[in-house]
């Protein structure tokens, strides 16, 4: 009887709630005298609308230009759940009438955009805000705003703290002495677009023209997708900082950063169970220089994290680091200090450095690394796994080997696509082996034409899914003492810390959304690639099956009855015709590497140690 009362009394309140909720207009040929209730009566300012809205409430605004200045009522009090859609054309009756030319590919665009501007004019005050910064809100929206030319010298120019949705909004030249937009909990930002953003601050590394932080007061994540941050300037494109206490599972997903001259993407993760998702997305065209006598920065990505991050299936291209190089500085395009930090199934091309392209602190598996300038290095007293990757094409920076390992670092470099002589490992507890050769050019259906920065329109046509004939196709390690290694024990259990529970269905497809290990095999790189005749399988030979496996110096095959073994290098030669007898059989090779073995009419494929 109680509960019934009580749902009796929540949902009368939510009914009336219902019934009460208004919309306020505002339009550019309001006055602030009217009650805001229609078009015809509309207010002038968003400042007005507030204090006409009540929880529930919207906020309408014609498109039009609203100029902001100094001044007892410029700051815009937001208030927790009045929700504010812009970009109207006046007299619109559903916030489905507003036009956009193309909402699929610029969601942000409208054919009457509402635009927010202090024409450049450095404020003193900050234009959006709130006065009640200790309270965490329900929930607000805004959406289909632009905010353009704006500046301010008071911190951040839109503090939104908690709960809220930004949403088909443009943020376009604005300037701030620490922060453009900032989320402290419970934010999504999505279908934006961030554009040449800078700092007005005298330290210009601290500076962010988005940043998500789970703070200690509100313990929640923040997340954002499909979002364009283009030209933007000093300090992080985006920042995300996850206090200790945090709580929760963020992601950033479908964005595209291209022609920054900042680092785009920057991690604070101290939270132990904060663990972060990068998915599908592009990095192409940035271009900075790291801060000099640095270790951990790079271009694309920076920093630190105490709990796991999963950077899958991204595409990162035609970046440049122009630091000088320095005996301290690594002046890394990609740079993963946290040992729980994972790069998976990403394609990593003409990038640019003069010393590191990538440095890792944690794991890289099933990456394509093609035609870069710079090596790539693990980091000091690193214990990461580099499994199933392929290194082609890249020209050496770091002690004239593409991938650099010290003696503090014990790592494991297995099932990569590159040559022995290119891998410098220190460390002689490190377990490097497997291999894969004959990986080049020619494995790609239509890689660039150079290591190092190309045209825009070169690296956006090039296709580095793999040829039918590829050495690289279903070479990779799946299956490791009986167990799936792939996602579950390589790229799942390796960091031994709480994954993003995302993390593990992105992992399981490719770059280009196939299926990543088909029919029990898995190819080396970024993409699965077209399935051969030499696929591994256990083919039946007069109602028996065979058995074949490396072991070192040989190749073993098992059968049940006498046939012909035919064995094949990766260039496709015969260099071996062997009678075999029934049970099991050893066939020396003179060679480590990956062999074809055609076994009656079965084809088969191994490494020899």
């Amino acid at each position: 009887m109680y509960m019934k009362k009580f749902f009796t009394i929540a949902s009368a309140l939510f009914l009336a709630t219902s019934l009460s909720a208004k919309v306020v207009y505002v339009a550019t040929d309001g006055n602030n005298s009217n009650d805001g209730s229609t078009w015809d009566n509309a207010v002038a300012d968003i400042q007005k609308a507030y204090t006409l809205a009540n929880a529930g409430d919207e906020i309408w605004i014609a498109g039009g230009t609203y100029t902001m200045t100094d001044g007892s009522a410029l700051l815009v009090d937001m208030k927790d759940q009045v929700n504010v859609y812009g970009s109207f054309q006046k007299g619109d009756a559903s916030i489905d009438a507003r036009v956009r030319p193309d909402a699929v590919n610029k969601p942000y665009e409208f054919d009457n955009p509402t635009i927010f501007t202090t024409e450049g004019v450095t404020l003193s005050q900050r234009p959006f805000g709130r006065s009640n910064t200790t309270d965490e809100w329900v929930g607000a929206i805004l959406d289909g705003l632009s905010f353009s030319d704006m500046a301010t010298s008071n911190g951040k120019l839109l503090f939104l703290q908690t709960g809220v949705t930004m949403q088909n909004c443009i943020v376009k030249n604005c300037g701030g002495t620490e922060i453009i937009v900032y989320f402290e909990g419970n934010g999504l930002m999505k279908d934006c677009l961030v554009e040449g953003c800078y700092s007005l601050g005298s330290d210009k590394t601290k500076f962010y023209a988005v940043r998500l932080c789970a703070s200690a007061a509100f313990k929640k994540i923040n997340n954002i997708e499909n979002v364009t941050f283009k030209n933007n300037k000093d300090g992080s494109s985006l920042h995300l900082y996850n206090y200790a206490e945090g709580n929760g599972r963020s992601y950033v997903k479908n964005c595209t950063f291209d022609g920054n001259t900042n680092y785009c993407l920057a991690f604070k993760n101290d939270g132990a169970s904060t663990p972060v998702l990068v998915d599908h997305c592009l990095f192409e065209n940035n271009k900075c220089a790291t801060a000099a006598n640095t270790v951990g920065e790079g271009v694309v990505f920076t920093g630190n994290s105490a709990s796991a991050v999963a950077i899958t299936n991204c595409i990162i291209r035609n970046n440049e680091n122009t630091a000088a190089a320095t005996a301290d500085s690594k002046n890394a395009i990609i740079a993963l200090n946290g040992g729980s930090m994972k790069l998976v199934n990403c394609l990593i091309h003409n990038n640019k450095s003069n010393r590191l392209n990538i440095y890792v602190a944690g794991h890289m598996i099933n990456n394509t690394v093609v035609n870069n300038i710079g090596s790539v290095g693990a980091a000091t007293k690193s214990m990461g796994d580099y499994i199933n990757n392929i290194f082609v094409n890249n020209t050496p920076t770091e002690g004239n080997t593409v991938f650099t390992a010290d003696s503090e670092s014990n790592i494991e470099f297995i099932y990569n696509g590159i040559a022995e002589t290119d891998v410098t490992i220190a460390n002689d507890n490190a377990y490097a082996d497997y291999y894969i050769s004959g990986i080049d050019a020619s494995s790609f259906v239509n890689p660039t034409s150079t290591a190092g920065l190309v045209t825009n329109e070169e690296a956006v046509n090039a296709d580095f899914s793999l040829n039918v004939s590829s050495p690289a196709i279903n070479a990779g390690l799946w299956n490791y003492d009986g167990y799936d290694a792939y996602p579950e024990l390589y790229v799942g259990y390796i960091d031994g810390t709480e994954i993003h529970d995302e993390a593990v269905a992105a992992y399981q497809k490719d770059l280009a959304g196939n299926v990543r290990v088909e029919d029990g095999k898995i190819s080396l790189g970024a993409y699965q690639g077209a399935k051969t005749t030499s696929d591994i399988e256990n083919a039946v030979l007069d109602n028996h099956s065979a058995i074949v496996y490396g072991i070192v110096g040989a190749i073993i095959v098992e059968t049940e009855e006498m046939t012909n073994a035919f064995v094949y290098d990766m260039t496709g030669s015969l260099i071996k015709t062997v009678t075999i007898n029934a049970g099991s059989n050893t066939i020396p090779v003179a060679g480590n590497g990956l062999y074809l073995i055609k076994v009656g009419n079965a084809a088969y494929k191994t490494i020899v140690k």
